[in-house]
């Protein structure tokens, strides 16, 4: 009898103790989120070190997308918790965004990226491939802001233009034979060219000085188009017993909208300096 009562115990501390441990979480997140809503919603515009919390005139900002951070947070209290990146922001493709601002409610936004690239690879028998790209946009609008607490709107509109190319050249250390098969020598991806105008509102939260996450959506017309391009193949002509290159070219494409550039919304931090 001594036994089983030890067991029946030693089950119900147990089951106690599960009990505490999940009352414990869902205090901590209701904490948590009881904090957010604190910091959003409070009157106080400076820290303890007099700092202010919201952005003035002459101020930069460079926004990052906010998703990493806060799944680090949230993974935080089960030990689940990876490193978080430094991701773009939603809806920019790669491209590096930030504001300038001429006053406290009002501030121009711009977006760059300027990638130029090449890759070289050489496989065992010494045939080389060599890969070539290039991809440019630039973006600016004007963002005029509401409200006078840590909780404020914003909306605007902004423009964007991009560009784009890319090549690939096959180098091959043996000549062609009446045994290979056709091969692809060179090809030349048609210029892509981008052109988009919209207009943007939303939400930023500033939880510490000069220091917020941001909820935007946008919406807008754009309009992309990509060039025809040329593919070269290299092939075995068994009437002349010779290799012979063949230049085709490809097809080309275009597209028009009018639709919201971010489904389901942008999730951005934003630090101001």
């Amino acid at each position: 009898m001594s036994i089983c009562f030890n067991v029946n115990i030693s089950t119900l501390y147990l089951v106690q103790l599960k009990i505490y441990l999940i009352m414990k979480k869902q205090c901590l997140l209701l904490i948590c989120a009881i904090s957010f809503a604190f910091l959003g919603n409070s009157q106080d515009l400076t820290s303890k070190k007099g700092e202010s919390m919201l952005p003035e005139a002459g101020d930069y900002a460079l926004g990052f997308d906010a998703a990493p951070f806060l799944n680090y947070v949230g993974n935080f209290l089960n030990s689940g918790a990876t490193s978080p990146t430094a991701d773009f922001m939603t809806g920019y493709d790669a491209s590096i965004t930030g504001k300038y601002f001429t006053d406290a409610q009002n501030a121009y936004r711009g977006s760059v990226r300027i990638g130029l690239g090449s890759n070289t690879d050489t496989d065992a028998a010494g045939n080389e491939m060599k890969q070539t790209y290039n991809a440019v946009s630039i973006g600016a609008g004007m963002e005029k802001r509401r409200g006078t607490t840590r909780v404020q709107g914003f909306y605007g509109a902004q423009a964007g233009i991009s560009l784009g190319g890319s090549s690939m050249t096959n180098d091959y250390d043996a000549a062609l034979t009446a045994a290979d098969a056709p091969r692809i020598t060179e090809a030349n991806g048609g210029s892509s060219f981008g052109i988009g105008v919209g207009a943007f509102a939303g939400v930023e939260i500033f939880i510490f000085p000069k220091t917020s996450i941001g909820f935007e959506y946008g919406w807008g017309l754009g309009f992309n188009s990509t060039g025809a391009g040329e593919s070269t193949v290299e092939a075995w002509d068994a009437a002349t017993s010779a290799a012979v290159s063949t230049t085709t070219e490809t097809g080309s494409s275009s597209s028009f909208g009018i639709d919201t550039n971010n489904g389901g919304g942008a999730l951005n931090l934003i630090f101001h300096f």
